[in-house]
């Protein structure tokens, strides 16, 4: 049977998706990648290759990440804008991203992604993320 753990959330935390995190492998690069939220306040992270990128954010306290379909592609809350630098190592999004960016709140640029379809890789290194202000 599985237990569940009550873990107590910070004053004004939102609640969020069902995000776990995947077990580490030591032996996975740890690329550095920067979300830079409104006002300016900056989250930098090494982020275990493999894991997504709503994940890593969710997990770490990016509140502008709200990921409340747990990172099934399934709400558009983990819009972002990526830079060209991640672009450049990105794959194009798939058709069931492009439908849920259709969707999203915060303005559509062409630079548009969803975290949770962004996995973690060596070659994202130094890369930065911009999260609109609204998600929802």
């Amino acid at each position: 049977m599985d237990a569940v753990v009550d873990v107590p959330q910070p004053a004004g935390a939102r609640p969020r998706g069902p995000v776990t995190a995947p077990p580490l492998d030591d032996n996975r690069a740890m690329p550095t990648l920067t979300f830079i939220e409104s006002g300016d306040r900056r989250t930098t992270l090494d982020v275990p290759e493999g894991w997504s990128l709503m994940q890593a954010a969710t997990i770490n306290g990016v509140e502008s990440i709200l990921g409340q379909c747990g990172g099934a592609c399934a709400c558009a809350t983990c819009h972002c804008y990526v830079d060209d630098q991640l672009a450049a190592v990105l794959p194009p999004p798939a058709e069931n991203e492009l439908m849920m960016l259709e969707s999203v709140v915060a303005e559509r640029r062409p630079n548009s992604r969803l975290a949770c379809q962004l996995k973690a890789s060596a070659a994202m290194d130094g890369a930065t993320l911009e999260v609109p202000e609204a998600q929802e």
